[in-house]
């Protein structure tokens, strides 16, 4: 049986699949619930709506943007080698798949959001 930690990483795994290959307005619950091969039962139990999945998958995205982007500024000398590090890692982050993503084939790097349109 899987842990909740693991059941919640198998649920945002598939969501960004889910959201990158129909974007935030056509993806649906249950199309991710398909996707995690999960239940809706465990889908709700992690996460209170879709706009909550997709806002943990925004905070995930964030926080391995910040790791990369200040990894990349420390490790580079002088103002303008800082900003070229800082774009560089800021472009490597967001078009790095997961490698779930990666194995299922997405060619997408990140979902449309939810103000966009579909």
């Amino acid at each position: 049986m899987a842990t909740r930690v693991g059941t919640r990483g198998r649920i945002l795994e598939a969501a960004l699949e889910v959201f990158a290959r129909k974007g935030y307005h056509g993806a649906s619950v249950d199309d991710i619930v398909r996707a995690s091969g999960t239940s809706k039962g465990a889908v709700y139990h992690h996460f209170p709506n879709k706009e909550a999945v997709f806002l943990a998958l925004v905070d995930d995205f964030a926080t391995r943007l910040a790791a990369a982007v200040g990894a990349a500024v420390g490790a580079r000398q002088g103002a303008l080698g800082k900003v070229e590090g800082a774009l560089m890692a800021s472009r490597a982050t967001s078009t790095r798949r997961s490698p779930t993503a990666r194995s299922r084939g997405s060619t997408r790097a990140w979902p449309r959001s939810p103000g966009s349109a579909p």
